[in-house]
């Protein structure tokens, strides 16, 4: 498709954080345009924790965040990440 008619279009939605099967908790809200991707996080049993037990790392078409080491989500690009 052109580039001019992706200028303005943007899809939303939300995702379960649960690694139990059939719990659904919306943990994650995520926005994603042509040019840019927001995710964000609630993760009830992570408040209060330290902030250094989250991560997020980059790869060359992923993105995935950790806390305490385990992966809470993650997501393939449709491109490369570009710095």
């Amino acid at each position: 498709l052109p580039e001019e008619l992706l200028q303005g279009i943007a899809s939303s939605g939300y995702e379960s954080t649960s690694r139990i099967p059939d719990v659904y908790d919306n943990g994650c809200m995520w926005k994603e345009s042509a040019t840019s991707l927001d995710a964000k996080l609630t993760i009830p049993g992570l408040r209060g924790q330290p902030a250094a037990c989250l991560a997020v790392e980059f790869a060359t078409t992923t993105v995935t965040v950790t806390a305490f080491a385990m992966v809470v989500w993650s997501c393939v690009l449709k491109g490369e990440i570009v710095s």
